[in-house]
């Protein structure tokens, strides 16, 4: 399936044209990374920055402390198109947060500043300075998947229309010429397709008496962050709340929490955060 993708950069020219500067040619600086599914496209944040000075040479970027201690870090980053603009009048923000972890040498010893990147490389893509080049375009489908998403395609789907199968239309015939009969008029006969009955999508239940490393499998970071914690100070909160109020708490029930499931969602966002 890979020979079929396009960027979606070279096949549609308003979005080359998105942020454009004479001169200066960002798809030069694109690197690749190959994966299971394929080879994708990423621009470093450093070359995004680059362009966006080029671009915006009276632009700011506003880099806020979310949360900021000796484990832990979140950074929000506001893109404004001038120095000028209002603080609730910027173009595109990005958020990220990394954990403090001796063992990781990538993002445990310069944890804030790991933090502090991705989130200016976050904002800068949400401003269109990176994302062209992680879409991808296929021939027939108008589908398109940021950088990190890859879509498969069934071909055998019978949804789609298939001549060989029943229920396709249909024409009455001998075999001599298509569509005709051998009389003097032609006939046709419509095989209406019976309706399908929509498939009903199996729901996954998770439950506090599963096995930690069960439902770590299984977890979403939608499932994670709407776990409500039924306990100590952080109760009647969920997960996504207590992150974006008190992080180092989302830690705390990592280790501790005695329900199964709170446990494996507040150890699932966290490793979500290392990997974002």
């Amino acid at each position: 399936m890979n020979e079929l993708k396009e960027m979606l950069y070279d096949v549609n020219d308003a979005v080359k044209a998105l942020n454009r500067v004479e001169g200066f040619e960002p798809k030069d600086y694109l690197r690749e990374e190959k994966t299971e599914e394929g080879v994708s496209f990423y621009l470093d944040t450093k070359y995004r920055l680059l362009w966006f000075r080029l671009m915006y040479p009276q632009g700011k970027l506003v880099k806020i402390p979310k949360a900021l201690n000796k484990e832990y870090a979140t950074f929000e980053v506001r893109v404004y198109t001038d120095k000028n603009d209002a603080d609730d009048n910027f173009l595109a923000n990005g958020f990220a947060s990394r954990y403090k972890d001796d063992a990781n040498e990538k993002f445990g010893l310069n944890f804030v500043e790991s933090a502090e990147t991705a989130a200016l490389g976050r904002a800068l893509k949400d401003a269109g300075f990176g994302t062209q080049f992680c879409d991808i375009a296929l021939p027939n489908d108008q589908t398109i998947v940021d950088a990190g998403v890859h879509i498969s395609f069934d071909l055998g789907d019978d949804s789609l229309p298939n001549p060989d199968e029943d229920g396709a239309p249909v024409e009455e015939g001998d075999g001599t010429e298509a569509g005709k009969t051998t009389g003097t008029e032609e006939k046709a006969t419509t095989v209406t397709k019976p309706e399908e009955k929509p498939k009903e999508e199996e729901k996954v239940v998770l439950t506090a008496d599963m096995p930690v490393e069960e439902l770590l499998k299984k977890m979403t970071v939608d499932f994670a962050k709407e776990i409500v914690i039924d306990y100590g100070i952080d109760k009647g909160k969920t997960l996504g709340k207590l992150a974006q109020e008190r992080p180092q708490g989302v830690q705390y029930h990592a280790s501790k929490a005695k329900n199964n499931l709170i446990r494996a969602g507040a150890m699932f966002l966290l490793e979500q955060a290392k990997v974002a």
